[in-house]
């Protein structure tokens, strides 16, 4: 199950879904699209707000890499240079 899924199943426009979730829509449509990455202490809140069950949100959290427990971002292209 993807979250796009899991929030149709739940009968949830993508307005009502940002507002259960405390996010905005913006930012739930980057997840959706994977073009950004969700936090994983959003959990609680999207099994609240999706009426998921326990193994559905596992299924979602294996099914969807898109969950992280940090911001895993590239180094700036001046970090990666040495200093002389």
């Amino acid at each position: 199950m993807d979250l796009i899924l899991a929030r149709r199943k739940a009968k949830l426009s993508r307005e009502k879904a940002a507002v259960g979730l405390g996010i905005s829509f913006s930012t739930l449509v980057r997840w959706e699209k994977g073009i950004s990455r969700m936090p994983a202490d959003i959990l609680p809140k999207l099994k609240e707000a999706y009426s998921l069950s326990e193994s559905e949100i596992i299924e979602l959290c294996e099914d969807c890499p898109k969950f992280t427990r940090k911001r895993n971002r590239k180094p700036h292209a001046l970090q990666e240079q040495t200093a002389y």
